[in-house]
């Protein structure tokens, strides 16, 4: 006589782990897994989205850890198709996975309401409990009002490149012909050096006003970087002390995506309990601060070999602080996404 296997549920944490796995490999590797091309989009709240990578279903682009895994995965399985789906997903759309191929784990939340019991009642000892599905509020106490409770798990999707379509691929997913390139002239390295650089500026100039102590002086020499959350400024070495002037913007970069976590502005510094050098929460934050600026450098092609390079160094050194706790990378990660759309909108909600 059969017997079925009984389920075993898979909890919030390895769902985590499954997803933060690649990341981590790839840092292990020395690589830089955010270093991807991007485009920008809006998502249904009308925030400015920056990622590549869109979902079969929706059409949207991925945001937080999943845009920064795909464009990881994507870029080492060299895919050309920048839509992902679900088995199912793909089926509806015509199409039939191939055999052997393998799916990326994404992370999905729900946003779930429940009700959580007082702290000192004796039956409930202020336990969450759901509000739909079986488990009712505590009948000893009176529960407290209505909260919003995040819960997280992950899905597999697959690239429309691992996929078979008995009429090709449908047009609308089908990605740009790529275009021939040509060998460029000195002259024409320049002139996009230069468009390059004119765009990073205006994305300096459009934040900013927005800091109340200020932007350092460019001019002004110094041999510090750094974020002043008490005064609201940002100081950086001047322009003229950096042999490429790329690697002036990636620093540049690095330090808005700090001052982000203003309370004026994403109010991130708020989760944080510790900002002691070498604490968990600092090691968190300089995670953050690095991502958001190797995206942003990628963004507006301001990287350069040796800042690439130095940046991976400088984010496996930070790693370590979070290897134990894969959920603080998920929150770096996602923190440094919305630092960079911040930014992007000039500094706007």
């Amino acid at each position: 006589m059969g017997f079925k296997k009984k389920f075993k549920p898979i909890t919030e944490q390895e769902h985590i782990d499954r997803v933060v796995k690649p990341i981590l490999d790839t840092m292990e590797k020395g690589q830089v897994p955010w270093h991807m091309p991007w485009e920008i989009s809006q998502n249904a709240q009308g925030t400015i989205v920056a990622g590549v990578n869109r979902s079969l279903s929706s059409g949207k682009l991925y945001e937080g850890i999943n845009s920064l895994l795909l464009s990881l995965i994507a870029s080492q399985e060299q895919y050309k198709n920048r839509y992902w789906g679900t088995y199912l997903g793909i089926k509806k759309a015509g199409g039939q996975i191939r055999k052997g191929e393998k799916g990326v784990y994404v992370l999905k939340w729900d946003f779930i309401p429940v009700v959580k019991g007082q702290d000192d009642c004796t039956k409930c000892k202020g336990a969450i409990v759901y509000v739909k599905g079986k488990t009712q509020p505590c009948n000893k106490c009176e529960s407290e009002k209505l909260r919003t409770s995040i819960k997280l798990y992950s899905s597999a999707v697959w690239n429309l490149d691992q996929a078979d379509f008995k009429d090709g691929v449908p047009e609308k997913y089908r990605p740009a012909k790529p275009k021939k390139v040509k060998k460029t002239t000195k002259a024409q390295d320049k002139a996009r050096q230069n468009r390059v650089i004119k765009e990073a500026q205006k994305i300096l100039d459009a934040y900013i006003p927005t800091l109340r102590g200020g932007f350092t002086n460019e001019n002004i020499e110094s041999n510090e970087a750094y974020y002043s959350p008490s005064r609201d400024a940002i100081v950086v070495p001047a322009k003229k002390q950096y042999p490429r002037i790329e690697s002036y913007y990636r620093v540049a970069f690095h330090e808005m995506v700090h001052s982000t976590g203003h309370k004026d502005r994403l109010n991130r510094f708020k989760e944080y309990k510790s900002h002691m050098h070498g604490s968990p929460d600092y090691s968190k934050e300089e995670f953050v601060a690095e991502i958001g600026a190797c995206v942003l450098s990628s963004f507006f092609g301001t990287e350069t070999s040796v800042d690439l390079e130095n940046s991976g160094a400088y984010l496996r050194s930070w790693k370590k602080g979070l290897a134990n706790n894969k959920k603080d990378i998920v929150f770096a990660i996602g923190q440094a996404m919305k630092a960079v759309n911040f930014i992007v909108a000039g500094g706007k909600k």
